[in-house]
């Protein structure tokens, strides 16, 4: 005996009319045809184009928030010349830079103390020693010049030094702190490849553990009936296709990302 349309509709849990529009919309005349349809769900399976077009909709979504998230955060050589600017980091290396100039030109004069002097004397009465002793009083006067300027070339070495590597510090956390902002994208986009290869491939979470427990019951070396491994080489086959299509979605999502930080898309 068949149900009546409230009937139909008491056992999908709607009303009578939502019932009547969703035959309809289905493209069925009777809603004992539509119940039995959608396998007693009310819900009409989804063809491969909808899966198609929601598989697309989903990365399009994720891939535009995941954009967003990286627009907001600055470029590497934004913070650098940020953190530069905010530890003097140029002005440090100026005033080294300068200091050892100054060292290395005064170190020249020294090596150049013998030749400079020979060539003032050339000509004149002047011995070894008294040519010795000008270079000894002319040397002296540049190293009471040069050593004090070292000593400050040196502190502001070390005073560089030190502010570059506390600035390469707060780089390395900054740079760490944006790849945590980032990490819930990259866990999201390992639950979508997975979610849309198993709506693709018909690979449920209760079919997963159907051949988990099968494949624990072999290694347990338990009695398995040949209608049940043939159902678990159908498994492991689909199984195989799922890991297949999931490392395709996370391909495609990859080169498009990789694609659009380089101004392709």
């Amino acid at each position: 005996m068949g149900y009546s349309k409230s009937a139909w509709a008491k056992q999908l849990g709607i009303s009578r009319k939502e019932l009547e529009d969703r035959t309809k919309a289905a493209g069925f005349e009777h809603t004992e045809d539509f119940y039995y349809a959608t396998g007693g769900t009310g819900v009409m399976p989804k063809t491969p184009e909808q899966i198609e077009k929601e598989q697309q909709q989903k990365i399009t979504d994720f891939m535009g928030r995941y954009q967003g998230a990286i627009a907001k955060q600055p470029t590497m050589q934004d913070v650098w010349n940020r953190v530069a600017q905010e530890r003097g980091l140029e002005e440090q290396r100026g005033k080294f830079t300068g200091l050892m100039g100054q060292v290395g030109t005064i170190q020249e004069q020294l090596e150049k103390t013998p030749e400079q002097i020979a060539g003032e004397t050339r000509g004149f009465d002047v011995n070894a020693a008294q040519r010795a002793r000008l270079e000894q009083v002319r040397q002296g006067e540049l190293a009471k010049t040069l050593s004090p300027i070292a000593k400050a070339a040196e502190v502001a070495g070390t005073g560089y030094n030190l502010a570059l590597a506390e600035a390469g510090n707060q780089i390395t956390a900054e740079q760490y702190q944006q790849e945590k902002e980032l990490a819930p994208y990259a866990t999201e986009a390992e639950l979508l490849d997975s979610a849309l290869a198993r709506q693709v491939t018909m690979y449920t979470t209760d079919k997963q553990n159907q051949l988990d427990l099968m494949l624990k019951r072999l290694a347990n070396n338990q009695a398995i009936s040949e209608k049940e491994l043939d159902q678990l080489n159908q498994l492991a086959l689909l199984e195989k296709e799922y890991e297949l299509k999931k490392n395709q979605f996370d391909y495609e999502r990859k080169f498009k990302t990789a694609s659009e930080d380089d101004g392709w898309a």
